[in-house]
């Protein structure tokens, strides 16, 4: 099987998308910690984003995806998943809040490049945080988001990875990026 997933992912229309299809199996259980740090292996997969240069470590089990951001530079950090532009996308941001302190909060994205917090957050856990001039962003979310959209396997899902590298409160970004993730059915190995 781990011959078979990674041989499908590059089958998948990377070039007709514009950015990359990132497989992400799916196993019946993930467990992690939303402290705002990432411990060694704490996710069991992840990658550097090209174009941002954002490291995404992630898994996602039966009902959720846990993930891990971790920004090149110390501003605001998010991801916006199910729409490969902001408009649309159920969006989880780490930035400062009025009160200076980091915060993660799940948002819509709107036309005209403007979002705002979803009334209703599905966020099971979020956590900011600052650690060695960089921003971390951890979070859980169910794969049934808030757009409406759900993250299910075997079908391309987009997402979008943006950040500042300084501006800890929401203002443009520095850099952005546009992919695809592959959940993939993965069966748990017990050794049993």
């Amino acid at each position: 099987m781990k011959t078979v997933l990674p041989i499908f992912c590059l089958l998948l229309p990377i070039a007709a998308w514009g950015g990359e299809t990132i497989c992400l199996p799916q196993y019946d259980r993930c467990a992690s910690t939303v402290d705002g740090k990432i411990d060694k292996d704490e996710y069991r997969h992840s990658f550097t984003d090209p174009v941002t240069g954002i490291m995404v470590f992630w898994q996602a089990d039966s009902f959720n995806l846990q993930a891990a951001l971790k920004s090149p530079g110390s501003g605001w950090l998010a991801i916006g998943l199910g729409s490969g532009k902001m408009n649309g996308a159920d969006m989880i941001i780490g930035f400062k809040d009025g009160a200076g302190q980091w915060v993660a909060e799940e948002h819509l994205g709107k036309a005209f490049f403007r979002h705002a917090p979803v009334e209703k957050p599905k966020l099971a856990a979020g956590k900011a945080a600052a650690a060695e001039g960089r921003t971390i962003l951890e979070f859980i979310l169910p794969l049934k988001l808030s757009n409406g959209k759900e993250i299910k396997p075997g079908q391309n899902f987009p997402f979008l990875l943006a950040y500042h590298k300084d501006k800890v409160k929401i203002s443009k970004h520095t850099k952005k990026s546009a992919n695809m993730l592959m959940l993939a059915r993965e069966a748990e190995k017990t050794g049993k």
